[in-house]
């Protein structure tokens, strides 16, 4: 059984995580959040300034980030407790 993880703020720092937790089984990314729209997500996810260009294809379907988890995983949430709920629904 894999942890369920849900990551608040793609910046930096949740962008390098997202890219750690997409390759580990132990751990599953139900819900990401950001105030951004999802395309600008999948930009950022793939052409990294620091890191350098993301090898790995980002963009699913309806032009989301996307990881090895459900579609429907980007939430615009102001209040972190929807990830909560997200994360324990499924």
């Amino acid at each position: 059984m894999s942890t369920k993880l849900a990551i608040n703020g793609l910046g930096r720092i949740g962008r390098a995580i997202l890219k750690l937790l997409i390759d580990e089984p132990s751990f599953e990314v139900v819900a990401l959040n950001d105030l951004v729209e999802a395309d600008n997500l999948a930009y950022l996810l793939r052409f990294d300034t620091v890191y350098g260009r993301y090898a790995k294809p980002v963009v699913g379907p309806w032009r989301q980030p996307r990881c090895r988890g459900p579609r429907d995983t980007l939430v615009h949430a102001s209040c972190s407790f929807l990830l909560h709920r997200k994360a324990t629904l499924r």
